[in-house]
């Protein structure tokens, strides 16, 4: 019990300090290589988690549909499967919006989110689903745009991990280069080691 709940106050303590790193980083757009995205609790004592993350990588798979990664981790780390405290953000776009024919309000949803933390052995992922706007075309050498409005809940996590945003809304843009064999590799890690730390078979990134 007491190290369940030293783990506990380290996987807390680690959240608050990136919490806390948001007063210094600002939340303005993004502009260059990587994103900036912010998600805000919906509480009544809002927390806020937000940063710079320069490792942006995307999967193409046609016209409509691309597979974006961001983390605040080093690039190299992620493909050899080396997860230290951070934060990786999954982002499924399904369908590309059209010019004049699609409704760009709070409403429409056209991608799914999912937010990895990690902190020590604690682990939480965060489910979601929001708008991506793209600003390029999917299948280029980068692929651009914001999400707004994507709603987030502790979907799983590891009994040390502590939650302090609860619900939340994640936004923010991104600029992502093209590496399949990069995004690739780093599902099966990240998917193996989410299976190895909740003890049942889980998929951050789908194959």
């Amino acid at each position: 019990m007491a190290e369940r709940a030293a783990a506990s106050l380290r996987s807390s303590l680690l959240l608050l300090a990136a919490l806390v790193l948001i007063a210094a980083g600002g939340c303005g757009l993004f502009k260059g290589s990587g994103g900036q995205i912010e998600v805000v609790s919906l509480g009544d004592s809002p927390a806020r988690l937000a940063g710079d993350l320069r490792s942006a990588i995307y999967r193409h798979h046609d016209a409509n549909t691309a597979t974006i990664v961001l983390s605040d981790l080093p690039l190299e780390d992620l493909v050899a499967g080396r997860f230290s405290d951070g934060r990786i953000i999954c982002i499924d776009m399904h369908w590309r919006p059209k010019a004049g024919s699609t409704p760009l309000d709070r409403t429409a949803t056209n991608c799914t989110v999912r937010q990895v933390l990690f902190s020590g052995e604690a682990l939480g992922v965060y489910d979601g689903a929001g708008f991506l706007a793209p600003s390029t075309g999917a299948g280029e050498k980068s692929f651009a745009g914001s999400v707004s409005g994507a709603t987030l809940r502790l979907a799983q996590s590891t009994e040390t991990f502590a939650d302090l945003l609860g619900a939340a809304e994640l936004n923010g843009s991104f600029a992502a280069a093209r590496n399949d064999a990069a995004v690739n590799q780093i599902a099966v890690r990240l998917n193996t080691e989410a299976t190895r730390r909740l003890g049942r078979l889980f998929y951050v990134i789908g194959y």
